[in-house]
Order: C-alpha cells, then sequence, then structure tokens
C-alpha cells in the first residue's frame, strides 16, 4: 500500500468518526454535576455545549488572576485547547487562582429564606435565573429575569438585571424580586401542583396530585382568574376524612379503580335525594306559612288602627254636638217672639205714646 493510499484511508476515516465524536463544554460538564472550581472561572470565546473536530478554544484569566500551577504543566504563553479525533481535548480546560480564589457569595434565596426583602408576597416572587447552588466563587457572574407580564423592582427598568460575586464575598448588586399581577401562592398539604411558584399569571392552570394514601376531594385542576384569585380550592385528606365529607353530604362513598389507582367519589342514592327533596319541599312550605301569617297580622294591625281612628273621629264630633247645645245662642223664630210679644204687659211708649204724639196733643189743646 502507498503512502498515499494510506493518507487518502487515514481522512477518509478520520472524516467519518468526526462527523460521531464530540467534544463537550468542561465548565457547562462541572455546573451540570453542580461542582465549582476553586476561583473564578476563566474567560473564553465561543462558548457552547459542544465543539466540532479540531476546533480550538483560548482562555485568559480575569485580571488579578493566573493560571493554576496544575494548568502551567499543559499551557505556555498561549491558553488555549483543541477537539482531537476521539471526542478528547488536547489540554484539560484550565483553572484561574488569584488573592481572592477562596472568596465565595451566598445563594441569597437559599441561605437567607428569613430575609423580608427576599420573602414573597401575593404580588411579588423571586427572580428567575439559571445556576442553582449554594455558593458561587469569586467573579461569578448571574443574569436574573422576571416570568411574563413582571417586572424587576428597584431595577429601572431593566429586563435583565446582572451581579456580580465582589472581593469582600458579597454581590455587586442584591438579588432581586419580580412584582406584577399574578395570583396568590398556590399549596396544598399533603399534594402537589405541577408549575413552579413563580409562575402566576393570570390564565396559568395548575394540575393538582396527592401524595400516597392521600385522595383529592375537589377539582384536580385551577386557573388564576383575572380577578388574582385561584378558580377552585382542593385538599388531599385520607379515606377516612374524604367517607366523612361523603355524610355531611348525604351521601355513600364509593371506589373506583383507574389504572391501579384508587379513586374515591360520593353517590347520591335516590333516598337520599328524595329526603333531600321532602326537605325542600317542607321548608318551602313553612316559609309560605310564615310570609302568610306575617301578611295576615299587618292586615288586623292596619284595620285595628283605623278602626281607632274612626272612633275618635265620632267622639270628636259627638263633644261638638253637645257643646253646641248647651252653649250655643239659639234665636227664637217669628211665631215665638209674637206669642211672647202679646204675654207681656205694655210699656211705656204704648201706654202714653211717643215723644212726638205727647207734644201735638200739647199744641193742640
Amino acid at each position: 500500500m502507498t503512502p498515499e493510499f494510506q493518507v487518502i484511508i487515514q481522512c477518509f476515516f478520520y472524516t467519518a468518526f468526526a462527523q460521531f465524536y464530540k467534544c463537550k463544554n468542561s465548565y457547562v460538564e462541572l455546573q451540570r454535576l453542580n461542582k465549582t472550581l476553586i476561583g473564578p472561572l476563566p474567560i473564553y470565546e465561543n462558548k457552547k455545549e459542544k465543539y466540532a473536530y479540531e476546533e480550538r478554544v483560548t482562555f485568559r484569566c480575569p485580571p488579578g488572576y493566573h493560571l493554576s500551577a496544575a494548568s502551567l504543566q499543559f499551557y505556555g504563553e498561549a491558553i488555549y485547547t483543541v477537539c482531537l479525533i476521539e471526542g478528547l481535548w488536547s489540554h484539560p480546560w484550565p483553572s484561574c487562582r488569584g488573592v481572592n480564589e477562596n472568596v465565595t457569595c451566598e445563594n441569597e434565596y437559599m441561605i437567607n429564606p428569613s430575609n423580608h426583602r427576599l420573602k414573597p408576597s401575593e404580588n411579588e416572587v423571586r427572580a428567575m435565573y439559571s445556576d442553582h447552588r449554594l455558593l458561587y466563587p469569586h467573579q461569578f457572574t448571574i443574569k436574573f429575569h422576571c416570568p411574563k407580564d413582571m417586572t424587576l423592582l428597584n431595577t429601572n427598568g431593566l429586563s435583565v438585571m446582572v451581579s456580580s460575586c465582589g472581593d469582600n464575598g458579597v454581590w455587586t448588586r442584591e438579588w432581586p424580586m419580580c412584582q406584577g399581577n399574578i395570583c396568590p401562592y398556590f399549596s396544598i398539604t399533603n399534594g402537589n401542583v405541577t408549575e413552579s411558584y413563580s409562575k402566576r399569571s393570570v390564565g396559568l392552570t395548575l394540575n393538582i396530585t396527592c401524595e400516597s394514601g392521600y385522595y383529592l376531594w375537589g377539582k384536580n385542576t385551577t386557573e388564576c382568574l383575572s380577578s388574582l384569585k385561584w378558580s377552585s380550592v382542593a385538599e388531599c385528606i385520607p379515606m377516612e376524612t374524604f367517607k366523612r365529607y361523603c355524610e355531611k353530604k348525604r351521601a355513600t362513598m364509593r371506589i373506583s379503580i383507574e389504572n391501579g389507582t384508587l379513586i374515591p367519589y360520593c353517590q347520591i342514592t335516590p333516598l337520599a335525594t328524595a329526603k333531600s327533596s321532602i326537605g325542600i319541599v317542607g321548608i318551602s312550605v313553612i316559609i309560605v306559612l310564615v310570609i302568610l301569617c306575617l301578611l295576615v297580622g299587618a292586615f288586623l294591625i292596619v284595620r285595628r288602627h283605623r278602626q281607632q281612628i274612626l272612633q275618635t273621629v265620632n267622639l270628636q264630633n259627638s263633644e261638638h254636638n253637645n257643646y253646641n247645645e248647651t252653649n250655643c245662642l239659639v234665636l227664637p223664630s217669628y211665631e215665638e217672639v209674637q206669642k211672647i210679644k202679646y204675654d207681656m204687659p205694655p210699656s211705656f211708649e204704648e201706654i202714653f205714646g211717643s215723644e212726638e204724639k205727647r207734644k201735638k196733643k200739647m199744641k193742640i189743646s
């Protein structure tokens, strides 16, 4: 076999294998395994999860840091590594050392749950971020953002806020909170919901499930309404409590099996339905009788009051008539006047005449 033919075969196999093997991002793998490097991560361009054959990644340490002793064994002045045909790197990804390499910053949401500033309320939730861990190395950077229809508090309208672990173990910016029109926290004892606490916007539907040994009383879904309230409230209760709840509804507990799971439910019997109907009819009759009694009583009261008023008016008219009969001056009629006149003795004028008549008689004589 000629050297040229060997080169062609090698190129063919290398090209074929290169399609299957990829080199992984070592720093992403560390985050996936929840492990961290001592000190800050080196700075590198072309960030992605996997790299193709012969792809190069170049590194540099942040200001004030230098390559660790272990990394210097593999690197010279040029800090880079190349993806090989087997999916391995030519050099391990480096780490940086410095004065603040042991400085760490805490996860303020996890380590300080009693902090009132970071305690969620009905209209506030904690911001969302990607890398969840308890401690972060020096100069580690986190990007915060809010769920849909919510905004970051005290950030002057930023949609994304960035904070880094500082030299003294304090974040360059306080971890933020998100505010918006959201429903209160939905929690259920002995049960779970499908969505996380931070997603409580209007229109969200939660699926409710109960833990083993507990059974759902109520609907298995609830929705965040425009009034910022949940559409329904459910409970996860043991079997005995479920039976007692059915008895309160005058129903019998029944159990069905779906996919090997026991599902209790309440079944109202015809007798219980009849009793309930009779009870409703009896209550309706009593209410009608009470209303009739009230109406009759009101009629009698009005009638009695009217009679009292009429008696008072009649009494006043009678007293008025008696007063006229006893105290008022009644003039006699013409016949009575004439009769009285003839029965009385004659007056002086009738006997001697008037003064003019007397004077005439004296002149004549």
